[in-house]
């Protein structure tokens, strides 16, 4: 089948591109998104629009492709453009060329080079992982750390409900990390951050309820017949808004969830939540990117010590 690699700022789509857009990734992922999810999703950038290489059927139909989402990142002590790199596909009739989301993911990455932009970031699933991995020669950074609060072990081991912990003990628990974090310092903020405007946060969490005065937002997601809430921080937080958050969250929504989950690191001391073993973690997010530019970065981007980087920098909640 004849195919063409074309470059695309967001701006540059017509309606008609984003119905064929829309349809061929709908098809591959069997997911259910709508022509406004991806505008929104795209647009919402320090920019206001993102990068996108795309393989184009001889109609014109672009039938997969890659994107890259420009966002301002805190860079020990200035601020740097990275992008995201996302929802990377090809539809199955076009896989025959091997290579052409590398060469969608090339011409993308050209234009980066062109607008001075020193780092591509993502989190790839396992499959897209090793290709990106073996191609392009991105760097691991490093496995997202979940952060877990049982509510509710009966529901979570699928056993007697008898196993559920008492809301009573969940409370006393919350209450003694509450007070007990008004004795713990703030550590310093993370070298490497992502700057978050009042414009990114109201698109980004407008499903998500927050939490007064805390940089704490959540939502409950019913996953294999659990119900998690996963909570999202949009700044550098202290032991005391964490432990704020759980104890927000206990008094309102312990009688409707069975566990609370944070994705990412978490650079403070602090008990209100428990590290969950990186070997039996039931989904590994893996974070991985490559440098365009090194005179601009340097090695320290693959230490994952120093980021502060968690669901809210990518979109899968």
């Amino acid at each position: 089948m004849k195919m063409k690699i074309k470059f695309f700022y967001t701006n540059q789509l017509f309606e008609t591109d984003w119905i064929s857009y829309t349809n061929s990734f709908n098809q591959v992922f069997t997911r259910n998104f709508s022509i406004i999810n991806f505008k929104e999703k795209y647009t919402n950038t320090c920019y206001g629009y993102s990068f996108h290489g795309f393989i184009l059927d001889e109609d014109n139909n672009i039938v997969g492709g890659c994107s890259a989402m420009p966002y301002k990142y805190n860079y020990f002590g200035s601020e740097r453009v990275f992008v995201l790199f996302v929802d990377a596909f090809v539809q199955n009739e076009y896989r025959k060329n091997e290579f052409a989301l590398f060469d969608a993911y090339s011409i993308v990455k050209e234009e980066l080079k062109r607008r001075e932009i020193p780092m591509i970031i993502s989190v790839p699933n396992d499959i897209a992982y090793l290709f990106w991995k073996k191609l392009a020669r991105w760097k691991d950074i490093g496995i997202l750390p979940w952060y877990v609060m049982p509510i509710k072990l009966g529901n979570l081991m699928k056993k007697n409900k008898i196993f559920n912990i008492s809301y009573i003990f969940v409370w006393l628990w919350a209450l003694t990390n509450l007070i007990f974090s008004f004795f713990l310092k703030r550590k310093a903020p993370s070298s490497i951050s992502l700057s978050v405007s009042k414009n990114f946060k109201e698109k980004r969490l407008r499903n998500y309820s927050s939490i007064k005065d805390t940089p704490f937002h959540y939502s409950i997601v019913s996953e294999d017949g659990i119900k998690a809430l996963y909570l999202l921080n949009d700044d550098c937080f202290n032991a005391r808004q964490l432990s704020r958050a759980v104890w927000h969250i206990i008094n309102k929504e312990s009688k409707n969830i069975d566990i609370v989950i944070y994705v990412g690191n978490i650079n403070i001391l602090q008990l209100s939540l428990i590290k969950f073993p990186m070997e039996k973690l039931p989904r590994k997010f893996l974070f991985c990117g490559g440098i365009i530019d090194k005179k601009v970065l340097d090695d320290r981007v693959f230490d994952y010590s120093y980021w502060d980087f968690s669901l809210i920098n990518f979109d899968v909640r």
